[in-house]
């Protein structure tokens, strides 16, 4: 059962979103973690704070009007009758436990957007570029966290780092964590969805579907317009 929730954003007053049922249970299961109080507590404006004090745009911030956005576009005329493809079930992610169907295109759409906003590092990009020169001049440290990672999802590692791709990162990062929790976390069975949804987003170039292409295509114009 989706559920609706409201935030006073900064500048636009008080939005709802409706989070689908995939999102609910995965933010629920990801909050187990911590991840609602980091996407509260991080500022996505970096150094810009120190320009303009008193701003703040948090990640959380982000990921709500994003929601809101995909919110109203599950509900456009067309939505459903594929233009959109956001009421289609969508079976290659499989399913996170305790649903009896597939999430919907809207659902992969919600889900990625906070999957992505979970691995952002404190400071916006510059941390991300940081990171990427920490990884380049440690090969211990590489490695380390090169092994963090499931083999299938290595190659992507080395393609973020030999090509610098800061804007990157937080997908690297959010599967880094995601096999962690797998590993010593009490709900590993909760982790198969949202890796397989970050997994088909990264490897989008390579043969994806058409109807899952136009989800990706959106996901970025959302990103866009937040």
């Amino acid at each position: 059962m989706s559920k609706n929730i409201s935030y006073n954003l900064p500048g636009y007053g008080s939005l709802n979103a409706n989070l689908f049922t995939y999102t609910k249970i995965l933010y629920r299961f990801l909050s187990y973690y911590g991840h609602d109080i980091r996407l509260n507590s991080t500022n996505q404006l970096g150094v810009l704070r120190n320009v303009l004090p008193g701003a703040h745009h948090t990640r959380y911030e982000y990921v709500f009007i994003q929601w809101v956005l995909v919110t109203e576009l599950s509900r456009l005329k067309g939505a459903g009758n594929g233009n959109l493809n956001l009421s289609a079930k969508r079976k290659e992610f499989g399913r996170l436990p305790g649903i009896d169907k597939y999430p919907s295109g809207a659902e992969v759409l919600q889900s990625i957007i906070l999957l992505a906003n979970i691995g952002h590092l404190p400071e916006t990009f510059t941390a991300s570029r940081a990171f990427l020169h920490y990884l380049h001049s440690n090969k211990e440290i590489r490695n380390i966290f090169k092994s963090g990672l499931a083999r299938e999802d290595r190659p992507y590692f080395e393609k973020v780092l030999d090509g610098f791709q800061i804007y990157s990162v937080q997908y690297i990062v959010a599967l880094f964590l995601l096999q962690r929790y797998k590993r010593y976390g009490k709900r590993q069975d909760y982790v198969s969805y949202p890796i397989n949804v970050i997994r088909a987003y990264i490897n989008r170039d390579n043969g994806t579907k058409e109807a899952l292409n136009k989800i990706w295509t959106l996901y970025g114009n959302v990103r866009r317009v937040s």
